[in-house]
């Protein structure tokens, strides 16, 4: 029989291991299996001094004014369109996503506010925001989250696009 302080310990230990292993096997499946989009986004500061080097931008959604129902908040973010391509956003209500292709709760939104870049590729990355169209690749999954795939930069990946 264990000790119980050898048992808290082992289960201090183990606990934080096992959760990060849910969490990156959760984004590895959402990753394979979620509907793939394009979201286009704009550029305005490539690092976060506090945070590490950040790619930080603006969403820039094609929106669907007239279907905007969201009225509750949180609302979710409805996108209509073929897998692989820019989709068609509105807002609505989390009870009301049964017409949408994909959807995500606006929790989700913090998520795709910023992208990891090694440090030395701050300003040409900064640089290609600005000139070139940039775009997120995501995949959503069924359930509802959200997860980055890669930058793509006229189209290319960021790493082939910026050599």
């Amino acid at each position: 029989m264990i000790p119980r302080r050898s048992l808290s310990l082992l289960l201090a230990v183990a606990l934080p291991i096992v959760a990060l292993a849910v969490m990156l096997a959760r984004a590895e499946i959402v990753s394979r299996s979620g509907r793939p989009y394009r979201l286009h986004i704009t550029g305005y500061d490539p690092l976060d001094p506090i945070r590490g080097h950040y790619l930080r931008y603006r969403l820039d959604f094609l929106w669907d004014t007239a279907q905007d129902r969201c009225t509750t908040s949180p609302c979710a973010y409805c996108l209509r369109g073929p897998a692989g391509s820019e989709p068609i956003v509105s807002k609505v209500s989390p009870g009301d996503t049964g017409t949408c292709d994909a959807s995500f709760p606006e929790s989700q939104l913090d998520h795709l506010k910023e992208f990891y870049i090694p440090e030395d590729r701050g300003p040409t990355l900064e640089r290609a925001l600005r000139s070139r169209r940039a775009d997120l690749l995501v995949r959503v999954s069924s359930g509802g989250v959200v997860v980055i795939q890669d930058l793509l930069i006229d189209g290319v990946p960021w790493r082939d696009a910026v050599k």
